[in-house]
């Protein structure tokens, strides 16, 4: 459970670079800032993080789905990574789900 969901700025389940889901809770630009983290999205790896400004930008990236978001850096890195893996979860589900 996340304790302190303002903590969570953006959000985004992408394939590729192409958003299909989105939360942003601050300002546009975050999805903007988002756009240009999916491009450079960083192959080979299963999950990479960064913090720059008080900001911590996290990829859960399961091929061809990338879950991304931008953190304030105050919430803890276990919760960061529960977090996109419950995304990750929820959104497995419902595309089974939807499958003909």
């Amino acid at each position: 459970m996340i304790t302190d969901p303002d903590l969570i700025h953006y959000a985004c389940i992408a394939k590729g670079t192409t958003v299909l889901a989105e939360f942003n809770s601050k300002d546009a630009a975050l999805g903007e800032i988002a756009a240009k983290c999916l491009e450079v999205t960083p192959p080979f790896h299963a999950m990479f993080t960064h913090t720059v400004r008080s900001r911590t930008y996290t990829f859960l990236i399961e091929d061809p789905f990338v879950f991304f978001a931008i953190f304030d850096e105050k919430m803890e890195t276990a919760e960061r990574l529960a977090f996109l893996k419950s995304v990750r979860d929820a959104f497995a589900g419902v595309a089974k789900s939807t499958k003909v």
